[in-house]
C-alpha cells in the first residue's frame, strides 16, 4: 500500500529518532492523519502524537518542514552516538561483531541487487484492472444475449413441432376423406337398403353421395395410390375451384405457409445462437487473459513493497556496520572526555536555524488556518466558539465564551467538529495559497457516532460538499444517515444501501 500511495500522493517519509533507533514513518502515519474516526479525536492532527508536529508542518506547507525533520534526526542520532561513546570507548569491537555486521550488510546488498531496479507503472496497473473489469461485463453482458437466444431458440423450436403435428393431422385426414370418397357404397351401413346403380352413377353429375345426398369433395374415385400422392393444398384448391370456379393463378398471391415460415424462424435462431456462444467463449477467453494480466501486473507492486523493505534493511545494515566502525576506531582502554565533534556543533547550529525558518514560514499560516477552523466549527455546531489559536507543535488554544480551555478539555462531540474543521481548514488554505503538501484527501467515519443532532449533521455535510466543490479535494464520508446524504448529495456522488442489500 505504501508503495503506491506516498509516490502517488507525493508524501515524503518521515523520519524521527527515539530511544536510540531511528524510525522511517511511511504510510500507515499519513493514513491516520486523513481520517477522522469518532472513536480516535486525539490528537488534532493525526493519530500519533510523535508525529503531529511532522505532519503539521508539511501539511501547512512550511518550507523547510523536511529539512527540519532531517536534521533534527540527524542531531538526536549523532548526540545519542557520542554518549553510547562516552561510555563505551574503553570497549573495543570484537572482530565476530565486525564481521556479523558486514555480512549483514552484504546480504541486504545481495537483496536489493535482485530486485528489477524500474519502478513499477501505477498507471499500467490500474490500466489492466480497468480492462480486466470491462472484458468481464462485456462476457456477462453476451452470456445474458446467448441466454436469451437460446430461450428464443427453444420456443421457436417447440412451436414449429406443434405447426408440424397440427399440419400432419390435417393432411392426414384429408387423405382419409379422400381415401373414403373413393369408395363405392352397396348398402347402407344401418339398415342394409342396397345402392341401386343409378344412384351412384348419378353422384358423378349432381355431386351428392348415393348413401347420405351429402355434397361430395372429390368427384372421381381414386385408387391408394392416387391418395398417397395427393397433396393437401392441391385438394383444398381443388374444393374452391369447386365452389367459386376457375380463377387464374397469376392474380392470386399464395400465402406464407407457416411450417415453412417457423422452419425459416428455427435455422435463423439456431444460427445466431452459434454466433453468439462463439462470441462469449471469445470473450470469456479475453476476459481470463486480461485478468491473468492484472494479476501479474498487481504483483509488481507487491514486489515494489518488498523492494522497499529489502532497501530499509540494508540502510539499518549499513547504520550498524558505520557505527561499529566507528566505536572501533575510537575504541582504547584509556577513559576521559572525547574530542569535540564538529558534525555535531554544526547539526545543532542548523537545527536552531532551520527551527527560526520554520516559524517564521508556519505563523501567518497559522494564524490564517485557525480563522478558518474557528469559522467552520461554528458552522458545524460549536456556537459558543470565540476564537482558535493552532500552534506549531499542533497543539491548540481554545477560548469559548471568553473562558480560555485546551483541546483535551472539549467533550468528543466538540472534538469531532473542531478535528474535522481542522483538517479541512489546513486543505482550504493549502490549496488558496498554493502552499502545503495535503494531498486533498479525507475519509470521515461515522460522524454523527457522537450524538451531533441531525441538523448540525445536514449543515456539516453541506459545508463540507461546497468546500469540495471550491477546493481540489476529495472526501468520503461514511454514515448509517442515508437518507439524509441522499438530500444533500446527488445519486452520481452516493452509495446508499437499501433493503437487505450492501454498500459494498
Amino acid at each position: 500500500m505504501g508503495s503506491v500511495m506516498l509516490s502517488r500522493l507525493r508524501l515524503d517519509v518521515i523520519p524521527v529518532f527515539a530511544d536510540g533507533v531511528e524510525t522511517a514513518h511511511t504510510w500507515p502515519s499519513y493514513a491516520s492523519a486523513l481520517t477522522v474516526r469518532a472513536d480516535k479525536l486525539d490528537p488534532i492532527i493525526g493519530n500519533e502524537n510523535t508525529l503531529k508536529t511532522r505532519i503539521l508542518q508539511m501539511f501547512v506547507g512550511t518550507s523547510w518542514a523536511a529539512v527540519d525533520a532531517q536534521v533534527t534526526t540527524a542531531l538526536r542520532a549523532l548526540q545519542f552516538k557520542e554518549g553510547e561513546r562516552v561510555q563505551e570507548r574503553h570497549v573495543r569491537v570484537s572482530g565476530a561483531a565486525m564481521e556479523s555486521a558486514e555480512d549483514r550488510v552484504a546480504a541486504a546488498q545481495a537483496a536489493v541487487d535482485a530486485f528489477d531496479p524500474s519502478e513499477p507503472n501505477v498507471d499500467a496497473v490500474f490500466e489492466l484492472a480497468a480492462v480486466a473489469s470491462e472484458r468481464g461485463r462485456a462476457a456477462h453482458e453476451l452470456e445474458l444475449q446467448l441466454m436469451t437466444a437460446g430461450a428464443a431458440f427453444t420456443e421457436t423450436r417447440s412451436q414449429l413441432r406443434v405447426e408440424q403435428r397440427r399440419h400432419r393431422a390435417v393432411e392426414e385426414d384429408a387423405v382419409a376423406k379422400v381415401l373414403f370418397n373413393g369408395m363405392r357404397p352397396t348398402a347402407c351401413p344401418r339398415c342394409t337398403t342396397a345402392v341401386s346403380p343409378e344412384r351412384y352413377e348419378a353422384e358423378a353429375s349432381d355431386h351428392h353421395c348415393s348413401l347420405c345426398d351429402s355434397e361430395l369433395v372429390v368427384f372421381e374415385a381414386a385408387t391408394s395410390t392416387d391418395v398417397a400422392s395427393t397433396d393437401v393444398a392441391s385438394i383444398d384448391a381443388g374444393v374452391n375451384d369447386g365452389e367459386n370456379g376457375a380463377q387464374d393463378e397469376d392474380d392470386v398471391e399464395a400465402p406464407e405457409d407457416p411450417l415453412v415460415a417457423l422452419a425459416a424462424a428455427v435455422a435463423d435462431a439456431e444460427e445466431g445462437v452459434g454466433r453468439l456462444r462463439e462470441a462469449y467463449q471469445a470473450a470469456e477467453r479475453g476476459r481470463v487473459g486480461a485478468e491473468d494480466a492484472a494479476r501479474q501486473a498487481r504483483a509488481s507492486l507487491d514486489q515494489a513493497r518488498r523492494r522497499t523493505q529489502a532497501e530499509q534493511e540494508l540502510i539499518a545494515a549499513r547504520a550498524a556496520l558505520e557505527a561499529l566502525e566507528a566505536l572501533s576506531r575510537a575504541g582504547g582502554p584509556e577513559l576521559g572526555p572525547s574530542p569535540q565533534n564538529d558534525v555535531l556543533i554544526v547539526l545543532g547550529s542548523a537545527k536552531k536555524l532551520v527551527a527560526t525558518w520554520v516559524k517564521d514560514d508556519q505563523d501567518p499560516l497559522l494564524e490564517r488556518v485557525s480563522e478558518v477552523i474557528a469559522d467552520l466549527a461554528r458552522r458545524f455546531g460549536v456556537t459558543n466558539l470565540t476564537s482558535v489559536t493552532l500552534k506549531g507543535n499542533g497543539n491548540m488554544r481554545i477560548d469559548k465564551g471568553g473562558i480560555e480551555t485546551g483541546y483535551s478539555t472539549l467533550t468528543n462531540g466538540e472534538k469531532l467538529r473542531i478535528k474535522l474543521a481542522t483538517a479541512i481548514a489546513l486543505i482550504q488554505i493549502g490549496h488558496q495559497d498554493g502552499v502545503g503538501r495535503h494531498p486533498g484527501l479525507l475519509f470521515v467515519d461515522s460522524p454523527a457516532a457522537e450524538e451531533i443532532p441531525e441538523t448540525d449533521l445536514r449543515t456539516m455535510l453541506e459545508v463540507m460538499t461546497a468546500v469540495a466543490e471550491e477546493t481540489d479535494f476529495q472526501m468520503v464520508v461514511a454514515t448509517t444517515h442515508g437518507p439524509m446524504l441522499s438530500d444533500v448529495l446527488d445519486d452520481a456522488h452516493l452509495l446508499v444501501a437499501t433493503g437487505d442489500d450492501y454498500v459494498w
